[in-house]
């Protein structure tokens, strides 16, 4: 039997402008799946510690994206891309939020270039 997916849950201050930016990036045609649940943990996230302006401060934005014990660098990585992301379109909003650098050299790509030579 398939078990049906919930969507993620939006909660806090921050819960319809996650919904928005959502629905934003999609009508640009991206996915935004694992975005929304990253989102969503962003939005428990900050609840948790009380935030109750819409704003991303410095300090909340780098403790989002500090590394935790056990996580793979790729989602890590991803935690970034989703809240500097976020940031950007609160911005454009009119809202502060502080917009995390980007950080190259991050991930790796799994991609590997051969250059094969035809034998004359």
């Amino acid at each position: 039997m398939a078990r049906l997916k919930r969507a993620p849950i939006m909660i806090g201050v921050f819960s319809n402008l996650a919904e928005e930016f959502i629905r934003f990036k999609r009508s640009l045609g991206f996915k935004y799946e694992s975005e929304t649940k990253c989102l969503s943990r962003f939005c428990r996230f900050s609840q948790k510690r009380g935030i109750v302006k819409p704003e991303i401060s410095r300090s909340l934005a780098e403790e989002w994206i500090s590394p935790r014990e056990g996580e793979a660098t790729s989602t890590r990585s991803h935690r970034i891309t989703c809240i500097r992301q976020f940031a950007i379109y609160l911005n454009h909003l009119g809202y502060e939020a502080y917009v995390i650098p980007e950080i190259k050299g991050l991930t790796r790509d799994s991609f590997v270039p051969y250059i094969l030579h035809a034998n004359r």
